[in-house]
């Protein structure tokens, strides 16, 4: 599960073998109580949520939630940094070694 991420528009691609493809704006929820939260709805439970630790966005943990096909739920997580002047662009992969736990 590999994705594309851009820290100042707030905006997901997801990378899939031969192509990519934004997530809709209609699938995004932010919001901005403490420093800044941003959810996208992937589909019916899958979600992947941004949190970020500093208003600059420099440092945000992703959690990302799916469905499984024994209709257990997987959640995975990660953080990543930015560098101070780094780009606002981000690529990121899950695999099973950022997995949490399934209920």
């Amino acid at each position: 599960m590999k994705f594309k991420y851009n820290f100042l528009e707030r905006k997901l691609w997801r990378i899939k073998e031969d192509y990519f493809y934004e997530v809709s704006e209609e699938n995004r929820f932010i919001d901005n109580s403490s420093y800044c939260k941003v959810s996208f709805k992937l589909g019916e439970n899958h979600w992947i949520t941004f949190n970020s630790h500093d208003e600059w966005n420099y440092r945000i943990t992703i959690g990302y939630t799916r469905s499984l096909r024994n209709g257990e739920i997987a959640y995975y997580e990660k953080e990543i940094k930015r560098e101070l002047y780094g780009s606002v662009e981000t690529v990121f992969e899950f695999t099973e070694s950022d997995r949490i736990n399934s209920s």
